[in-house]
């Protein structure tokens, strides 16, 4: 994938991250996740 879209703009990868299950900041990540739903009423 390119790093600039043909418009100019900057294009984003669509993947997800590699799991690993010793990843550090996975609970900071989970925590984040449901502080975004609660704001956004979705659970």
């Amino acid at each position: 994938m390119k790093e600039v879209c043909s418009c100019g703009s900057n294009t984003l990868s669509a993947k997800p991250l590699k799991y690993t299950p010793d990843d550090k900041f996975s609970s900071y990540r989970r925590r984040a996740k449901l502080e975004d739903y609660g704001k956004r009423d979705l659970i």
